[in-house]
């Protein structure tokens, strides 16, 4: 399937999935309260681990899972057609910047053609690196648990390789940053 398909067929999905998560919260638990965070239960056939993947970097370098060992690892998959992705892209530089002392790692990964990725990033200037993934990356995104595929999707792992978060949609920050260390207390100047 050509990429330009895979893009349509994604965005197709991602629009049909919220539209009846929505529709279904709504309708099936009119008295309850959505919940704040989204369920991290298992989705069939969803990976616990990080699985072994190798894409390329703007600059054409390959780049692996394993570079990111003993790390907290945000994998956030994207587009630069989708609004809310490029919102999130925005707040991942600051978080990434905030917490990379207590080991957070942010690759983001593309789901889109390479030119407007790097048109996209040339603007920008990320503090993490972005990832050319493609449809290999759609097949990832599924391996994590985004059974519909939709965009953005955001995988968080501990520095063991161990799954600790999922979500389909927007960012979370404060999902994210009560699965991760805490940032040390700013430092007091003396009083005179």
């Amino acid at each position: 399937m050509s990429l330009p398909k895979v893009i349509v067929y994604t965005a197709v999905a991602t629009a049909i999935g919220v539209g009846a998560g929505m529709i279904g919260q709504d309708h099936l638990k009119p008295h309850e309260p959505a919940p704040s965070t989204p369920s991290v239960s298992k989705p069939a056939g969803a990976v616990e681990v990080l699985p072994d993947f190798s894409f390329p970097d703007l600059q054409g370098v390959q780049r692996s899972n394993v570079q990111w060992a003993g790390d907290y690892l945000l994998l956030y998959f994207w587009a630069t057609w989708c609004k809310p992705c490029t919102l999130d892209l925005l707040a991942l530089a600051d978080l990434q910047r905030a917490r990379a002392a207590q080991g957070l790692r942010v690759a983001a990964v593309a789901i889109d053609d390479p030119q407007a990725v790097r048109a996209y990033a040339s603007r920008r200037e990320p503090p993490y690196p972005i990832l050319l993934g493609g449809e290999p990356a759609i097949h990832l995104m599924r391996d994590l648990g985004d059974r519909f595929q939709t965009l953005p999707y955001t995988a968080l792992f501990d520095p063991h390789g161990r799954l600790i978060y999922r979500r389909p949609g927007p960012l979370s920050l404060e999902d994210i940053k009560r699965r991760l260390p805490a940032a040390p207390a700013p430092e007091n100047p003396p009083n005179p």
